[in-house]
């Protein structure tokens, strides 16, 4: 849990840094509120989906965690653009 606490702040931060580079100044609010309702929406739907599949089979929770984690990375690299909004 302390590793998971040490590496959440920094990361946090870096995926906050991040919106607000790639996100037009007009749309930033907008971003953010959806951002946040994925991230609170998601604990819950995470955790029920893995509790009941932690249920019949531990291995199957963690592949499909690790799972997970790299689609989300892929759809990070993909979906981000590299540049932010021009200025103006």
């Amino acid at each position: 849990m302390a590793i998971i606490g040490l590496v959440n702040g920094p990361m946090d931060v870096a995926m906050f840094t991040l919106r607000q580079r790639r996100t037009d100044s007009a749309w930033l609010g907008r971003a953010f509120a959806v951002s946040m309702s994925f991230n609170f929406a998601g604990f819950p739907v995470g955790s029920a989906i893995a509790g009941a599949l932690a249920g019949r089979s531990i291995e199957a929770a963690i592949v499909l965690g690790i799972v997970a984690s790299l689609l989300a990375a892929l759809f990070a690299v993909r979906l981000i653009p590299a540049r932010g909004p021009e200025p103006g």
